[in-house]
Parts: structure tokens; C-alpha cells; sequence
């Protein structure tokens, strides 16, 4: 089988691209060929395993800013369909889906489209038209959460009953659990790009309230984004640089978990967020706001810890529990790592096998 995935960047840093060179690479392991096609040019590759993968499987379409200019790559990524004889356009977000499915038309290709977030905050009429207009002409939808299937029904008017949920994958065999002991300052963890969503600012808050109670910890965020600098610049303003250090994304976030004892996502919403499972794999203790994507994964002082959205006191409060050192809330580590199963590359690889099976024997 050939399998070409769609998809926005090839980020070392992003969630969906993480998670699809998982996938990617189990598909590949399993005797299939698979291909990636992306809006970036080849210097911004930094996919993850993308050493394991030929030179070939990538193809190029150039960054763009709109859909006009997603709609640009469509008669390219139609010959690489019809040349490679491609079996499966699997398309991820908006732009990606928008020329990869336009692309198969009129092709012997099946198309799948993989809603990955709970909200597009910056989508107009016209993206919930043409989004809607595509799923009617889409052979199978998935989603990676039973909240965005929902997401995805209403926006599309689909049954929800049609959409697939097949979960993000973790590796891990690169995310194992740690061994360190654990230190008298508390290490937090924050990962995610500086954008409106991971919502930094709330993570800040939490910062000052714990602050405020002479607690031993230390912060550290990574990633980049549009927000970065404005991030900095308020941790400057509260005063909190002596307990928040900002690093870059690394190639060894499996390593930064593992010396971490908290992973804190303090986002706005979610789909299903890679970083928790890594987290999980690690038995990293999460803290996570209590909001879809999130909830999807974490239940409540049982496998991890929500916190209400603009409530830093109250998340504070269930934090100091965490400072206390009680061995319960470190016992949901190990539930969280022990239920794991159904998120390793090869359950997730066989998942999408069967579903490309039944659309193909259409």
C-alpha cells in the first residue's frame, strides 16, 4: 500500500507532525511505502525519524498564507499521485486537506482527513464552507479524540457515528520511564509553541501563586512561536526569571521529560495532546486544565491532575499536594503509564491499515 500524508510543516516541535512520523514510520516497518508532502521548503524538515525515511518520500510545496495559495500545489500533488500510483491521500488541518483532497480527484486514490484540534480560532465562513463541502467528498473522516469527533460532526454536518477515533501514537520505546530520584526543588515542564492556545499566560499565573507560597520549584519552557517574546517579557515584568528559564524545542524532549517531575499544559483546548502521552510514557506526572483534548486523557487524581482555566489559587492549591511529596499522586504515574496499550505506534499503524483496507475495498 502507499500512503501519502498531507500536512502543514514537518516541525520537529509540532504534535500532528510527531505523531504522523510515528505512525509513518510504523506504516513503513510494516512493508508499506509511504510519502510526505508538506508547506515548507526543505531547509524547515526537521521531522521527527526523518532520517529512517528516503530522501524521495519527501515532496516540497513551499510555505503559503492562504488557501488561494494552497489551492497552487493541487496539480502537482495530482501528478505525484497519479505517477507513484498513490493508494491513500491522508490529509491533516485545513490547507493540507484542502489541496490533498482536491489532488486525489479524479484519481484511483482514497482520501482520509484527520481532524486534530477541538477549535480553529482563526477560521472564517469560507473555511467552514469549503471544510464541509470536502468531508462530502472525503472516503473516510477520523479524529484523534472523541472530542473532536464531535467537533468534527457538527462543523461538517457528518454523523458522528461515521468518524473514526484513532488516537495520537507515542513511541514508547524512545519514551521510557525515568529513573532519577526525585530532587528537593520541583522541576515543571512546559512544552508547547508561544501561541494563543498553549495559553503561556496562565502558566505564568500559576508561576506567581506558587511563587507567592515559597515553594521550591523551577519552570521551564520550551518551544517557539509568534508569542515567544512577549512570554519573555512578562516573565521579566513579574519578576520571575529566577524561576522560569526559556529554551528552544529539542531533539531530546523524551531526556527533558525524564528529568522533569511535573509536565503543566496549561492550553485553552486540545486534540489530543502528544505531549501528555510522552509524558505518560515517562511517568511524568501531568497537570493539565481541564478542557477537551486534555480530559480526553486525563481523569481527574486518577492517571493525572486537571485544573480549571483561570483559576491559578485553586491550581495552586492541588499542586501543593504535588510539593508535599505524597506518595498518591505519583501512584497516578504508573496508572497512566500501565494503560498505554492502546497508544503504541503499532496499535495506532494497525488501526489506520484497517480502516485504508475498507476504504480501498470500496
Amino acid at each position: 500500500m502507499k500512503v501519502l500524508f498531507v500536512l502543514k510543516s514537518l516541525r520537529a516541535d509540532g504534535g500532528v507532525e510527531t505523531s504522523v512520523a510515528t505512525v509513518a514510520r510504523e506504516l513503513k516497518n510494516l512493508g508499506h511505502d509511504v510519502y510526505f508532502a508538506a508547506f515548507c521548503n526543505e531547509d524547515g524538515c526537521r521531522l521527527r525519524y526523518k532520517d529512517e525515511f528516503q530522501k524521495e518520500s519527501f515532496i516540497y510545496l513551499g510555505p503559503i498564507r492562504h488557501s488561494f495559495a494552497a489551492l497552487r500545489a493541487v496539480p502537482r500533488l495530482h501528478r505525484l499521485i497519479r505517477e507513484h500510483k498513490i493508494d491513500i491521500v491522508h490529509s491533516h488541518l485545513f490547507h493540507p486537506g484542502l489541496a490533498g483532497r482536491l489532488a486525489a480527484q479524479f484519481t484511483p486514490a482514497k482520501t482520509v482527513a484527520t481532524e486534530d484540534s477541538f477549535r480553529f480560532h482563526w477560521w472564517s465562513r469560507f473555511h467552514f464552507f469549503v471544510d464541509r463541502l470536502l468531508a462530502q467528498r472525503t472516503d473516510a473522516l477520523t479524529a484523534v479524540s472523541a472530542s473532536t469527533s464531535h467537533t468534527l460532526s457538527t462543523r461538517t454536518r457528518s454523523a458522528v457515528e461515521s468518524i473514526v477515533v484513532i488516537p495520537n501514537a507515542v513511541d514508547t520505546a524512545e519514551f521510557t520511564p525515568k529513573t532519577k530520584e526525585r530532587e528537593e526543588v520541583l522541576q515543571i515542564l512546559v512544552a508547547g509553541r508561544f501561541e494563543y492556545p498553549k495559553n503561556h499566560d496562565y502558566a505564568l499565573s500559576i508561576c506567581q501563586e506558587l511563587k507567592a507560597r515559597g515553594l521550591a520549584f523551577r519552570m521551564t519552557f520550551y518551544g517557539e512561536g509568534s508569542l515567544r517574546q512577549q512570554v519573555m517579557d512578562k516573565i521579566k515584568a513579574l519578576d520571575l526569571g529566577g524561576y522560569i528559564d526559556v529554551r528552544p524545542p529539542t531533539n531530546k524532549f523524551a531526556s527533558a521529560l525524564q528529568a522533569s517531575d511535573v509536565l503543566l499544559v496549561p492550553s485553552r483546548w486540545e486534540g489530543l495532546p502528544m505531549v501528555i502521552l510522552e509524558a505518560f510514557a515517562t511517568k511524568t506526572l501531568v497537570v493539565a486544565t481541564n478542557v477537551p483534548g486534555n480530559r480526553d486523557l486525563i481523569d481527574d487524581e486518577k492517571n493525572g491532575i486537571l485544573i480549571d482555566l483561570g483559576q491559578p489559587i485553586a491550581a495552586a492549591d492541588k499542586m501543593d499536594k504535588v510539593f508535599a511529596r505524597d506518595p498518591s499522586y505519583y501512584e497516578m504515574s504508573d496508572v497512566a503509564y500501565a494503560n498505554l496499550d492502546s497508544y503504541t505506534p503499532k496499535a495506532v499503524a494497525e488501526m489506520y491499515v484497517s480502516l485504508y483496507d475498507t476504504i480501498m475495498s470500496k
